[in-house]
């Protein structure tokens, strides 16, 4: 995961009670040159402020900028193979991202938005089984039953595998890629205009193909999974007053943790959906990239 340096005056801005599970790899830099991390402290279950080292305050706005300069060598498009002027080499694990408003940042988002994908794989995965042991919608019934099973089918194949897909492929992206050029060929024309609109300009096409890529795919799964969830959703409701009353107490506890689930996830499914049509117009926006 990136580390985000965050300028602050004194550590005395660095509020605690404000400071969640994402932001443990924040990095601070005062006013002196001073740097802090997060630590949290699993015996009195709090966030500590550690101090790091010490370095020059007035570097902290170039680390970002130098550390992608240095990888890139030259405006020339890249041949066949991985080497400085690969995709890898601008998203390595050492490449730090410095920026006080994550509303602005793409690659921060899209490293938020995987986290929270793998999230929504397990958890539906936990949906589907809550739901099936509940025995709720007895497999007596058959035409209740099919069309439950077609409802987890499609979380399987165009939820859970399309994370995959996309956890693989931005693995791939960071780990182990192509040449620029053979992801310029895969993109749509919007994406190969904008390539040529950049000029050979390397750096830039490297950061735009990064993020097109992944937030294109990041959005259409997620409108995805915002219909298959409402279906289920739907399915529930439509069956309400069929739900059997009498079912056990463990049976019915699976089934209520599994709605309560779905819920969950719908108000974050929204959220995301919500949140990616900025970075959109920011990737998209040349005087962005």
């Amino acid at each position: 995961m990136k580390n985000k340096f965050i300028r602050i005056t004194s550590i005395t801005d660095i509020d605690k009670s404000k400071i969640s599970v994402y932001d443990l790899n924040n990095r601070y830099i005062d006013a002196t040159g001073n740097l802090f991390g997060l630590k949290y402290n699993k015996m009195e279950k709090k966030v500590e402020i550690i101090k790091l080292l010490r370095t020059h305050a007035e570097n902290a706005g170039q680390i970002q900028h130098d550390m992608i300069v240095k990888k890139i060598s030259n405006n020339r498009y890249p041949g066949p193979g991985t080497g400085p002027d690969t995709i890898n080499d601008l998203f390595d694990e050492d490449h730090l991202i410095i920026d006080e408003d994550d509303s602005k940042n793409p690659v921060a988002f899209i490293n938020r938005t995987l986290a929270a994908m793998k999230t929504h794989a397990q958890r539906f995965r936990g949906i589907i089984n809550n739901i099936t042991n509940s025995n709720v919608f007895p497999r007596e019934n058959k035409a209740d039953s099919i069309e439950l099973q077609d409802i987890f089918r499609s979380f399987e194949i165009d939820g859970i595998q399309k994370i995959d897909k996309i956890v693989t492929y931005h693995d791939e992206l960071k780990s182990y890629p192509r040449s620029v050029s053979y992801y310029q060929s895969k993109l749509d024309k919007r994406g190969r205009d904008i390539i040529d609109e950049l000029e050979g300009n390397n750096e830039k096409i490297i950061l735009f193909i990064f993020q097109y890529e992944m937030l294109i795919s990041i959005n259409e799964l997620y409108q995805n999974l915002k219909n298959l969830i409402g279906n289920l959703m739907a399915f529930i409701d439509r069956k309400e007053s069929l739900i059997k009353k009498n079912i056990p107490t463990a049976e019915k506890k699976l089934f209520q943790d599994a709605v309560t689930t779905i819920e969950t996830t719908i108000t974050e499914i929204d959220g995301i959906i919500e949140k990616i049509e900025p970075f959109m117009e920011i990737v998209t926006n040349l005087d962005e990239i």
